[in-house]
């Protein structure tokens, strides 16, 4: 289906075909208003956040540096000081 912007009438459909509209990364529940990327599957459309599907896909660069989706850096545990 691609990315875009929850309406309240496909918010509605949705619900009334008994989907699941919880965010299959954060778990939070995707609203009428909310940015949505979704992927189709037998049971219905999975839904995730846009900032959520962004962030969950890494990147990495020659020197072994881990970046998120949008290039934010990713700490690991031998890079964090305690």
């Amino acid at each position: 289906m691609g990315r875009y912007v929850m309406t309240v009438k496909t918010y509605n459909r949705f619900i009334s075909s008994g989907y699941d509209l919880s965010c299959k990364i954060c778990e939070c529940p995707c609203l009428p208003g909310d940015e949505v990327e979704s992927k189709s599957s037998g049971k219905g459309p999975k839904l995730y956040h846009a900032e959520c599907y962004d962030r969950y896909h890494l990147a990495f660069d020659d020197e072994g540096n881990i970046y998120n989706g949008l290039g934010d850096k990713v700490e690991t545990e031998e890079n964090e000081t305690e």
